[in-house]
C-alpha cells in the first residue's frame, strides 16, 4: 500500500471512530403497569346447548353493566383512573346471527376428568380433559408434588375453545380491536351459559387467560404424549379484527347473576337496582389490565385485604381500590400522597377526592432492612353518593391502615422469588390491612361487630366495645418489644394492637384520636413516630445504597430523617475520568446540575426527582455503565449532594469502551493531535520524496 493511501485511511478511520453514533438517548424508568389510554372491550356469549339458558334481557343488562349504567365497568375505570383510562364495549354476534356461539363440544368436554382423592385419581367425568399431574418418569402423582407437571390437555382444549369462538364470530378483518396499538386485542370477554358451572381453577371457572400457540418452550412446561406434539403445535395464532388475541376473560353467567344490586341500596338509581354483579366484571377486567388477585390461593379463609379492594373480596357494586393499587396502575401520583414524616395531627379526605392528597404514607428509616412501609386512607359507606357509589357496599366508615411490601408480590407457589407479580396469592402478603384482634387472624374483614374489624374511628363500633382495653380510636404500640407473639389478642375487648412488620416485629408507630368529621367528610388522627425528624439533610456513605431486593429491578434506597423535601437523581454515562473524580468527591456537581438534568459536557442518560420521604427510586436498565448522583433538597433550600455508585450496563461495545476512555472535552484535542501528527508525517514524507528527486 502506498504511504499516502495509508495516511488517508488512517485519517478516515480516526474520524470514523471519533464520530461513532453513541447511544445518547435518555432512558426512562419502566412503569409498573400501563393503565392509561383507551381500551376496546369485545363481549361474546357462549352456549353448550342448542337452546341458550341466558336470562331474558341478559344481553341488554350486560351492555349496561359494561357501558352505560352509573356503576358500569366503564365508569368504574374512569373513576379509579381519574379519567386516564376509557373503556368502550361492543357485543359481538356469530355469523349465523344468533345471540351466542354454540360450542361443537358438550360442556363436559371442558370440565376435569379426574378428582384427586387421598392417594389416587378417581375418574369422575370420562369426557373431560386429563387434569392429572405427572413426575419425570411419566407416573401420575399428587397435584402438590414438587416438580410435577400438569397434563397439557386442559391448556390445549382451552385453545381449541378459543379457536372455535373466533372462527364463528362475525367481525370485519379491519375492525379496530387494538385501540392501544400494542398489536393485541385490548379485551375479549366470553360469557358462558348456566351449564358452564365448574370447580375453581378449571377451564370454565371465571378467570383471565391468554391465547397462545404451543411453542417449544411452552409445551415443555407441561406433561404430554410425544406422538401428539404436532397436533398441539398446529393450533394457529388467533386474530380478531386488526389485533391478535392475547388476554381474555371467561365468566360464567351464573357467577354474574348470583347477586343483584337490590332494592336496599339507596345510593343506586331505581332503574339500575335490578342489574347483576358488576363487581365480578370489573375484577376480571383488572386482571386483563395486569393486576393479580389480592387474596390467598393457599388458604381461602385468609383475607389480608378483604372488602377494601376489588381484587381482594368483590362486592356487587365494585368498591374503590386501595390507593397503593391505584398508584401501581399509574392512576395516582406523588401529589396524591400525604407523606407523614413527623409526629403530629393529620387529616385525610375521602379516597375519591381530587386535587388533594387522599392517601397517607409512612416510610421509616429502617426501610432498607424491612422493605415494609405503611399507608392510610379514609373509606366510607355512609358518604357514598350517586356520583361516587363505589363504596356503598362497605361494612362501615373509618380509617384503614395497611402495610405494603412489594417484594412479597414476587414469590410464587413454590416460595421462590421471580419476576412475575402474584399480588397476595402466595407466601407473605404484598398488602396487609391491619385489624383488631389476633394479627394473624384469618377471619373476614367485612363485619362491623364481629370477626376481624379494620375500620378505625367509627362511632357505632366505639359505643359497643368502649368498655374494653381497646377502642376504635387508637391503633399501634410504642413498645418495640411487643411483637406478633407477645400481643394480647382476642376478638375485641382485651386486644392489643401494633403496626407490625412482615416479620412480626413492631414498628413502634402509634395512631390515636382517630375521629370522623362528618360535616367536612374527612378523618382526623394523630401519629406518633418512633424516630425524631430534623430539617438538615445529611448524605454519607451509609445513607444510600443500590439494591435489587424488591422485584428484580435496581433501586436506589436512602435513609433520611428530613421532615420534607425532594430527592433528585442524576444518572450520567460513565467515563474513567469522571468516575475517578466522583469516587474522590471532586466531581464538582451542584444542586443546579440536578435541576437542569445536565452536568457539564457529560451525557445525562436519566434524571428524576421524587419526594424525599419516598426513600427509594426505581432505576431503569442502562445500556452503558452509569454513574449515579443524588441530591437532597429541603423546602427551606438546604441541600446535600453525593455520588452513590455505578451501575453496570449491557454488554460493552467498542464504541462504549472508547466513550469511557475519552471524555468529550478531549475529543477535539485528540482529533487535533491526530491531524497534526498525520500532517507532520505527511510533510516529512513528501520532503524526503522531493529531496530524492532533486
Amino acid at each position: 500500500m502506498k504511504r499516502k493511501n495509508f495516511f488517508a485511511m488512517l485519517i478516515a478511520i480516526t474520524t470514523f471512530l471519533l464520530c461513532l453514533p453513541f447511544n445518547n438517548n435518555k432512558v426512562s424508568a419502566n412503569e409498573y403497569l400501563s393503565g392509561a389510554g383507551r381500551i376496546q372491550n369485545l363481549v361474546v356469549f357462549l352456549s353448550f346447548d342448542e337452546n341458550p339458558s341466558f336470562n331474558e334481557n341478559f344481553e341488554e343488562d350486560i351492555y349496561k353493566m359494561y357501558e352505560t349504567s352509573s356503576v358500569s365497568v366503564k365508569n368504574y375505570l374512569l373513576y379509579q383512573s381519574r379519567d386516564k383510562l376509557e373503556l368502550s364495549t361492543k357485543i359481538l354476534k356469530p355469523k349465523n346471527g344468533d345471540l351466542c356461539v354454540h360450542s361443537t363440544h358438550s360442556v363436559e368436554y371442558y370440565k376435569p376428568r379426574y378428582e384427586w382423592n387421598s392417594r389416587r385419581y378417581l375418574e369422575v367425568n370420562p369426557e373431560g380433559y386429563d387434569n392429572r399431574y405427572f413426575d419425570d418418569n411419566g407416573r401420575p402423582v399428587s397435584p402438590q408434588t414438587v416438580g410435577a407437571k400438569e397434563h397439557i390437555d386442559a391448556a390445549y382444549r382451552e385453545q381449541v375453545l378459543l379457536t372455535e369462538i373466533v372462527d364463528a364470530l362475525d367481525i370485519e378483518r379491519n375492525y379496530d380491536s387494538d385501540l392501544n396499538d400494542d398489536g393485541n386485542v385490548d379485551s375479549l370477554v366470553i360469557i358462558t351459559d348456566f351449564l358452564a358451572d365448574s370447580s375453581w381453577g378449571s377451564i370454565l371457572w371465571p378467570h383471565m387467560g391468554n391465547s397462545h400457540s404451543f411453542t417449544e418452550k411452552l409445551i415443555n412446561y407441561y406433561y404430554y404424549e410425544p406422538d401428539k406434539k404436532q397436533e398441539y403445535q398446529s393450533l394457529p395464532l388467533l386474530k380478531l379484527g386488526v389485533g391478535y388475541l392475547s388476554a381474555y376473560n371467561l365468566i360464567s353467567a351464573s357467577s354474574i347473576v348470583s347477586n343483584r344490586i337490590g332494592d336496599n341500596n339507596n345510593v343506586i338509581l331505581n332503574e339500575e337496582r335490578d342489574l347483576y354483579n358488576v363487581g365480578i366484571l370489573a375484577h376480571e377486567m383488572m386482571h386483563t389490565l395486569g393486576l393479580s388477585d389480592y387474596y390467598s390461593y393457599e388458604n381461602f379463609s385468609y383475607q389480608s385485604v378483604g372488602e377494601f379492594d376489588l381484587m381482594g373480596s368483590t362486592t356487587v357494586v365494585p368498591q374503590n381500590m386501595l390507593g397503593y393499587i391505584r398508584y401501581k396502575m399509574g392512576w395516582l401520583t406523588f401529589d396524591d400522597i400525604l407523606y407523614i414524616n413527623d409526629s403530629g395531627e393529620y387529616t385525610l379526605p375521602l379516597t375519591y377526592e381530587k386535587d388533594t392528597p387522599t392517601v397517607a404514607k409512612i416510610i421509616l428509616s429502617d426501610y432498607h432492612q424491612t422493605g415494609d412501609y405503611f399507608m392510610l386512607e379514609f373509606r366510607s359507606k355512609s358518604f357514598a353518593t350517586l356520583k361516587d357509589p363505589f363504596d356503598c357496599e362497605l361494612s362501615d366508615d373509618g380509617l384503614i391502615v395497611y402495610r405494603v411490601n412489594p417484594t412479597s408480590a414476587y414469590y410464587n407457589s413454590a416460595g421462590e422469588l421471580g419476576n412475575t407479580d402474584y399480588g397476595n396469592m402466595y407466601g407473605k402478603d404484598e398488602v396487609y390491612v391491619y385489624r383488631v384482634g389476633n394479627p394473624n387472624s384469618t377471619k373476614v374483614l367485612n363485619s362491623p361487630l364481629g370477626d376481624s374489624y379494620a375500620l378505625l374511628g367509627s362511632r357505632a363500633s366505639i359505643s359497643v366495645i368502649a368498655s374494653g382495653k381497646y377502642d376504635m380510636t387508637t391503633y399501634g404500640n410504642a413498645d418495640k418489644n411487643k411483637t406478633a407473639n407477645s400481643l394480647i389478642s382476642s376478638e375485641f375487648n382485651d386486644s392489643e394492637t401494633a403496626l407490625l412488620y412482615s416479620d412480626g416485629k413492631n414498628s413502634g408507630i402509634v395512631l390515636s384520636n382517630i375521629t370522623i368529621d362528618r360535616e367536612r367528610k374527612c378523618v382526623k388522627f394523630n401519629v406518633s413516630l418512633p424516630e425524631k425528624q430534623s430539617s438538615m439533610p445529611i448524605l454519607n456513605a451509609k445513607s444510600t445504597q443500590i439494591s435489587k431486593f424488591l422485584d428484580g429491578n435496581n433501586y436506589l434506597l436512602w435513609n433520611s430523617d428530613v421532615k420534607s423535601g425532594t430527592a433528585h437523581l442524576l444518572a450520567i454515562r460513565s467515563t474513567d475520568r469522571l468516575k475517578r473524580l466522583a469516587e474522590t468527591g471532586k466531581s464538582g456537581i451542584t444542586i443546579e446540575d440536578f435541576k437542569n438534568a445536565d452536568f457539564k459536557h457529560y451525557d445525562t442518560v436519566y434524571s428524576t426527582n421524587v419526594p424525599l420521604a419516598e426513600k427509594s427510586i426505581k432505576l431503569p436498565e442502562f445500556n452503558d455503565e452509569t454513574l449515579l448522583f443524588i441530591a437532597f433538597e429541603t423546602q427551606t433550600g438546604s441541600c446535600a449532594v453525593r455520588y452513590v455508585g455505578s451501575i453496570e450496563g449491557k454488554e460493552l461495545t467498542f464504541g462504549q469502551f472508547l466513550y469511557m476512555k475519552i471524555d468529550k472535552i478531549y475529543y477535539v484535542y485528540f482529533f487535533s493531535f491526530v491531524i497534526v501528527v498525520t500532517f507532520l508525517i505527511t510533510a516529512v514524507y513528501y520532503r524526503k520524496k522531493i529531496a530524492k528527486k532533486s
